[in-house]
């Protein structure tokens, strides 16, 4: 199970990156405000780094999002909410015992994948974090 969940997110990591090499980025259509969001349904993902494991959310037709997060580490799970904003820009925070995760990134200007970086400055840890719409 963790060698198909690490061969996704570095498939993952690497369709994003190839995808982020595009001539014509400048050209992407972005999702507006008020779209009834290309980003709503189900999500599952994960996340590496000083810190591994999986995450899941929903997000409904206005962009907000719900999920949770089950750390590889601790076997914990911590519940988070944010938004997907008018540019498919994801920025959120997850409060672990009190500890907080900052978790920012974007989804693809179709809907179907997002991908960015996380951060705990109180212990220095850090990574990345990968995901497709089911």
């Amino acid at each position: 199970m963790i060698t198909k969940i690490k061969t996704f997110a570095i498939m993952t990591l690497l369709v994003m990156t190839a995808a982020s090499c595009s001539k014509d980025d400048d050209t992407t259509t972005q999702p507006t405000a008020n779209n009834d969001s290309i980003y709503m349904g189900s999500w599952e993902g994960v996340f590496t780094g000083g810190d591994n494991g999986t995450w899941t959310m929903e997000v409904d037709k206005e962009g907000k999002l719900a999920g949770s997060l089950t750390s590889g580490n601790t076997g914990t799970t911590h519940p988070f909410t944010g938004t997907f904003d008018s540019k498919g820009d994801i920025s959120t925070t997850i409060d672990v015992a009190g500890v907080i995760l900052d978790f920012e990134g974007s989804g693809s200007a179709d809907g179907k994948t997002a991908s960015g970086t996380w951060e705990n400055t109180s212990i220095s840890i850090s990574g990345v974090w990968s995901g497709a719409k089911l």
